[in-house]
């Protein structure tokens, strides 16, 4: 596997502009949307190795998001703007 890209978890948090603890609830194991092998991955087979993750891959995925909400919004204010009109 290539390791390029791939941080522990203190600097990975640092490199997308999160906080740790928010980097950890976003894994899917979490209920979060970070899939494990894709985003992150464990250093070892305990579940208390250290985890690894995916930055250049969470910084895709962080602006696909943002874009997804901000795609809502505009549909929503198109939505009210419509209702007010036909009031």
């Amino acid at each position: 596997m290539k390791t390029e890209g791939w941080l522990e978890t203190e600097p990975a948090a640092k490199a997308v502009g999160c906080s740790v603890s928010s980097l950890r609830r976003y894994r899917d194991s979490h209920g979060g949307f970070l899939v494990a092998g894709l985003h992150y991955r464990p250093g070892g087979p305990s579940h208390n190795s250290r985890i690894f993750w995916n930055v250049p891959l969470i910084q895709k995925e962080f602006l696909r998001r943002s874009q997804l909400k901000s795609i809502e919004r505009r549909h929503l204010v198109d939505k009210a703007d419509q209702i007010l009109q036909e009031a």
